[in-house]
């Protein structure tokens, strides 16, 4: 299998053509063509990037801080336009509107909101304009699914230990009509540090206390559940830290993270890392990787290529 290391990790970005790849590292966004594994252009912008996202045009990069912080970038020049504070909130991933008008955005108290392009100003669509700490229900996570074109917002009833109830929500991705409707009650919310996955036809999440990977439909409706490898699952806690699904529901990826007791910190400085391919349909090994710190993981072109980030740096691979 052959892989190419990139500048760049953390959280990459796909555009939807599959044309452009953007990394980050710190101050840096990287931008790649993805046919050739070329960089294209290295952008400086906010400090600690986390997310991006280009507009369709290809003329407009937008990043964003883990202070909720935007900035838009022009692709053409490479200078920056102007940036925006927004609610000086971390948050999710960040989309472009359909016309490149605006930026959608979503942070970690709730809230939805647009930044518009030409004025790079913000308003707060939907979610909290003052927020209260211990406020209920808490939004554990917020996405925008491409498939669909609707933004799902994942609420909790409280934050604490054992099951957390809660609900999954969906809006219309629509700046004009912004509406979250409750499509699935839960005893136990998703939760996507363990594994949730928003592929084309359905998503998938992680039941880690049963051991169980979990298929739905794109409103959350139960299509299937497939037991995951018991020696994944000791007496206590999990042996991986992560799984993901491919877009096309071919494959599953999973990070083990390091490998020895994450209680023995001398041991753990030196540990090797194991993270691994698997086919979704019989759990068929395809590879073994020893990356650092795996942060995210993408496949693309019918699940034949894929993008493995770490906090060190992107592997460009194809199966």
């Amino acid at each position: 299998m052959k892989t190419k290391k990139l500048k760049g990790g953390f959280t990459p970005y796909i555009t939807a053509d599959e044309k452009l790849l953007v990394t980050v590292s710190r101050n840096t966004a990287y931008v790649y063509d993805l046919e050739s594994g070329k960089l294209q252009q290295s952008v400086k912008s906010l400090s600690n990037l986390s997310e991006t996202a280009v507009s369709g045009d290809k003329k407009l990069l937008a990043v964003k801080n883990t202070s909720g912080m935007i900035a838009l970038i022009s692709l053409e020049s490479g200078e920056e336009i102007g940036r925006c504070a927004m609610e000086r909130r971390e948050g999710d991933k960040i989309v472009f509107t359909h016309d490149d008008g605006g930026v959608l955005d979503f942070d970690w108290d709730g809230r939805t909101m647009f930044l518009d392009c030409t004025g790079v100003k913000h308003q707060i669509l939907d979610g909290p304009t003052n927020v209260v700490l211990g406020r209920l229900p808490k939004t554990v996570s917020m996405h925008y699914d491409v498939y669909s074109d609707r933004i799902y917002r994942i609420m909790a009833d409280e934050m604490a230990g054992g099951n957390t109830k809660g609900r999954a929500q969906v809006s219309p991705a629509d700046i004009g009509n912004i509406d979250y409707q409750t499509v699935r009650e839960f005893d136990s919310i998703p939760d996507r540090l363990h594994g949730l996955s928003f592929c084309k036809t359905h998503n998938y999440y992680v039941d880690w206390k049963k051991n169980l990977l979990i298929k739905t439909d794109k409103n959350f409706a139960e299509a299937a559940r497939m037991e995951l490898p018991s020696a994944w699952k000791p007496a206590t806690g999990t042996l991986y830290d992560r799984i993901w699904i491919s877009e096309g529901e071919k494959y599953l990826f999973v990070d083990f993270g390091k490998q020895c007791d994450p209680r023995d910190y001398e041991a753990y400085e030196t540990a090797p890392s194991l993270s691994s391919l698997y086919t979704l349909a019989d759990m068929e090994k395809i590879a073994d990787f020893d990356y650092e710190y795996v942060s995210d993981f993408l496949m693309f072109d019918e699940d034949r290529r894929f993008v493995l980030a770490t906090w060190k740096g992107s592997y460009l691979g194809t199966l």
